[in-house]
């Protein structure tokens, strides 16, 4: 078992007689704590470093990668940001539950090939539906929104789609090329 931390003890009489340190005694002994554990030996290598350094990070951020991870860091912090904490903590443990299990030996051994009859009763599973269910929506929002993607510019904020939650129109929910239904209504037939 681990043994607790015990600071060092300042031997007794070491104050000129005094029997409680003053704010004097405290700083020379802090300095000398600093000094034996060369927290004075790090930050000086830091700042002597600090102006090299600064002229790599400067040098990196300039650059065009620099520029579009900094961009793409603050779309992923700005989208995090609509997501509330508790629904993050929730997905992220699923999702660590699934890889979990599904790396697992006895995963890979419990599902052998259904064959056709057992395709058949795969289709009337009601328990799998039930758990497919949230996915199969997630994938469809998914797809719908990188169906949209093109129309929207890039670069331009203004361009920018609105917020589902804020009362935006969902994306087409049928299947098929992503079309919006009254545009396939209103193109003439093919001869």
């Amino acid at each position: 078992m681990a043994q607790a931390i015990k600071p060092d003890r300042v031997p007794a009489g070491a104050f000129g007689g005094k029997t409680a340190p003053d704010a004097h005694d405290e700083l020379e002994r802090l300095i000398d704590n600093l000094h034996r554990r060369q927290v004075f030996r790090l930050l000086n290598d830091v700042l002597e470093s600090l102006p090299e350094t600064s002229r790599l990070i400067a040098g990196q951020l300039d650059s065009d990668g620099g520029v579009r991870g900094g961009a793409n860091l603050f779309v992923l912090l700005r989208t995090l940001g609509r997501v509330p904490p508790e629904d993050l903590q929730r997905w992220l443990d699923a999702a660590a539950r699934g890889v979990s299990a599904a790396s697992r030996e006895e995963a890979r051994e419990a599902y052998p090939a259904p064959g056709v009859l057992g395709v058949k009763d795969l289709l009337h599973d009601e328990a799998l539906w039930h758990s497919l269910g949230p996915l199969l929506e997630g994938l469809k929002a998914f797809a719908g929104e990188l169906q949209a993607a093109p129309d929207a510019s890039a670069g331009s904020p203004a361009a920018s789609r609105p917020d589902p939650e804020e009362g935006a129109d969902p994306p087409p929910r049928h299947a098929g090329s992503g079309r919006d239904p009254q545009e396939q209504e209103e193109a003439p037939p093919r001869k």
